[in-house]
């Protein structure tokens, strides 16, 4: 069904009619709307609108719930926007030391430098994957490059594949998701283990299905999409596309009970606040000087727009006193 064109001035109207607050806020109204979009504010706004019980199945209405306010739904929007910041800087600190382990150690185990002579060192599911597929990721980011250690490969050197670049080069040529699954299908399982216990993880496919969630978050950053109170899980009620990740599925289980959601106390993997809680832990052997800790706890106590915020997040109570954050 398509809809029609509404103008700032009818999309203001809209929600007005719909039982935010009244007239006198228009102007303001319009100039957020300009400066986000109806689209993306609408996130913001879901969290007011009323509920009810129609053939058994609980929907959210058109219409706002008494109190909804212009003033409280931008304070969301900016806390929410504020705690993506923060996300994206811890992300880019364990991506980069990431990378670094994976080049240093990779790179250590077979005693050659470039990823031609370590064919064989690949897993085979890897390794079973053509030269050209595995590599055609990696040699597109390395031909488009404008970095200067790019043209002075491929210019001063004349390196022309991406595969002939020592190793600590060439996965700088992919992004985090093509980088994390170099890791999980290509590199061997002793490799993987001893980059996974650099982080402090013992358990190797729990530390995987962390870097597989980083992923799914920096993503979900990079393109501004609503965070602090997301849900992190395929709805097969609402038919929500099938191929959208689930939390439960990429952090999978740790035999650590510090990690099981199902523990009284414990952070729901279906929540924001257990993205935070990883990227907290992660962030100890990634930056441990960082003070992302302090940062995070003050954007809570400075800018949550709610009292109850902490609680939609997913932070259980007394989560402070958590051995992952104490």
């Amino acid at each position: 069904m398509l809809k029609p064109f509404k103008t700032y001035d009818q999309q203001a109207d809209l929600l007005i009619n719909r039982g935010l607050e009244n007239s006198s806020i228009k102007p303001q109204l319009i100039q957020r709307l300009q400066a986000v979009g109806y689209y993306r504010l609408s996130g913001y706004f879901y969290p007011f609108r009323r509920t009810a019980t129609v053939n058994g199945k609980r929907i959210k209405l058109n219409i706002f719930r008494t109190g909804a306010r212009l003033k409280t739904v931008w304070n969301y929007y900016l806390f929410d926007r504020r705690l993506r910041f923060l996300i994206m800087d811890a992300i880019e600190r364990v991506e980069i030391v990431f990378r670094v382990c994976v080049a240093y150690e990779w790179a250590k185990a077979v005693g050659v430098s470039n990823p031609q002579s370590l064919k064989g060192s690949f897993a085979k599911k890897y390794r079973n994957r053509s030269q050209t597929e595995r590599l055609k990721l990696f040699q597109a980011n390395y031909d488009r490059s404008l970095e200067d250690f790019a043209f002075h490969f491929r210019e001063d050197k004349k390196v022309a594949r991406v595969e002939d670049l020592p190793v600590w080069v060439f996965v700088q040529f992919s992004t985090f998701g093509n980088l994390h699954n170099l890791y999980k299908d290509g590199l061997p399982l002793n490799l993987r283990q001893t980059i996974a216990q650099l982080f402090g993880f013992p358990d190797e496919a729990f530390f995987s299905s962390l870097m597989a969630l980083l992923v799914a978050a920096r993503n979900i950053c990079a393109h501004h999409g609503r965070l602090w109170n997301r849900k992190w899980k395929y709805d097969a009620q609402n038919q929500i596309h099938p191929q959208r990740f689930r939390l439960t599925d990429i952090a999978k289980d740790s035999a650590d009970p510090c990690w099981d959601s199902a523990l009284p106390g414990n952070f729901n993997k279906e929540k924001t606040a257990f993205l935070l809680t990883a990227l907290h832990v992660l962030l100890k052997y990634a930056a441990n000087t960082s003070q992302w800790d302090v940062r995070l706890m003050k954007l809570l106590q400075d800018s949550s727009p709610s009292v109850g915020i902490e609680a939609e997040m997913g932070f259980p109570q007394n989560w402070r006193e958590h051995p992952l954050w104490k």
